[in-house]
């Protein structure tokens, strides 16, 4: 079905946002949403962009990763990966680190796109490939490691200058065991969820498991404080401490999509269904406090909804893009 996987990205004035029925990144004006520049690719943009003040970095679904000065009509460098992206690369250092959908994750160089290291993860034989899922967590770099998921269920730690290998753990089960939601970490813990199941704090010095639980994702988890926002394949949205993995409440969005990562907002916890709108529940109470229908079969929302002080942009899947003013 048709889908829209490419978050906003802001930059002052300006949100960057990729389609699926273009071969660009397009430059919005944040107020009006009226375009402003495309920034050409060869297939269709289906990830979240880097946009710093220097450049704009970005992945596409032919392989292809971009840098581009800012109103710049030409790239300032490209880059063939070998596979489809789905996952927006991330800016460390000198170093843009991306993840493709064949369980391969690459370094470039930032200044020339020049491959730094590269690190395919072996094909797991007792799996049929039919059955892995076409998508691939954004990798996240801590405390000089890339971490990143694989379809195997793996979570993996490189070293984020060299790419060598420091450590690894088995984590994802079911008949979806693929990691495709990106790591959170804090100062204890990396926190990390398989599509089918589990969600799992390793610990970040030992790289053992704390803590146990039976529910999947596939997206990140948010982390406040010590509060655990995990928003499951099964439609509901649970509140774990995350010092102890005690489940405090539970929402259900009454929907059989996938959950995207929570925003925290002023006004409460928001969060979109891949099959159904965009939902504020209760921090404190995990009650329904304002919902946005769709009302039409493919305006379920698969990525987060952007929060930008009193603005909430989201994506549908129908390919509109909403802008709506938090509630205080």
């Amino acid at each position: 079905t048709h889908t829209e996987r490419s978050r906003p990205v802001p930059l002052a004035d300006y949100i960057y946002l990729g389609s699926a029925g273009g071969e660009a990144l397009y430059q919005l004006h944040r107020g009006s949403g009226a375009v402003l520049r495309a920034y050409p690719a060869k297939a269709a943009v289906q990830s979240e962009a880097s946009v710093t003040e220097e450049g704009i970095f970005f992945s596409d679904l032919a392989g292809y990763t971009y840098r581009y000065a800012h109103g710049s009509d030409s790239p300032t460098w490209e880059h063939f990966g070998g596979a489809r992206s789905r996952a927006g690369p991330v800016v460390h250092e000198d170093i843009l680190v991306s993840a493709t959908v064949d369980d391969l994750v690459y370094a470039l160089d930032r200044a020339t796109g020049v491959l730094r290291w590269r690190d395919q993860r072996p094909t797991d034989p007792t799996r049929d490939s039919d059955l892995t899922l076409f998508g691939a967590p954004s990798p996240r770099v801590y405390g000089g490691q890339v971490l990143v998921g694989f379809s195997d269920g793996a979570l993996v730690a490189l070293n984020a200058e060299s790419g060598n290998l420091e450590w690894e753990l088995a984590i994802g089960e079911g008949r979806y065991p693929d990691l495709i939601g990106s790591p959170v970490t804090d100062d204890h813990s990396v926190y990390v969820s398989g599509y089918s199941a589990p969600l799992v704090a390793v610990d970040v010095e030992s790289h053992s498991i704390r803590w146990r639980l039976p529910f999947g994702s596939a997206d990140a988890p948010a982390l406040h404080n010590d509060w655990l926002y995990h928003p499951g394949t099964d439609g509901k949205l649970r509140k774990v401490y995350a010092r102890t993995g005690e489940v405090v409440w539970t929402w259900d969005s009454e929907t059989i999509g996938a959950l995207t990562t929570p925003q925290l907002t002023p006004a409460g916890v928001m969060v979109s269904s891949s099959e159904g709108g965009l939902y504020l529940v209760g921090p404190a109470s995990g009650e329904t406090l304002w919902r946005y229908e769709t009302d039409h079969s493919l305006n379920g929302v698969t990525v987060a909804p952007l929060v930008v002080g009193p603005q909430v942009l989201a994506v549908t899947n129908g390919g509109n893009l909403l802008a709506l003013e938090a509630l205080q």
